[in-house]
């Protein structure tokens, strides 16, 4: 039976594991929009459109609206041409 501290010990293993993963998943796809100016300046046209104050605050939910978003923050991280 692991101990306390034993359990603890993997918990921190696989929440900075994730982390790291999550890191190069957001690296690959940040990679993607900025060498491709076709993606880059259709996501920027979609975010300046829903958000045009730069000032604001943005909204998690009103980001998940956004279709080309979600489209690319799910596909770029693994290579996929968007």
């Amino acid at each position: 039976m692991p101990t306390v501290d034993q359990i603890k010990d993997e918990a921190y293993s696989t929440l900075g594991a994730a982390a790291h993963t999550t890191g190069n998943a957001m690296t690959v796809a940040t990679y993607h929009v900025v060498s491709n100016q076709l993606i880059y300046e259709r996501l920027k046209t979609e975010l300046k459109a829903a958000f045009p104050d730069p000032q604001a605050r943005l909204s998690f939910v009103e980001l998940e609206k956004l279709p080309y978003l979600v489209y690319v923050s799910n596909l770029a991280p693994w290579g996929k041409h968007c």
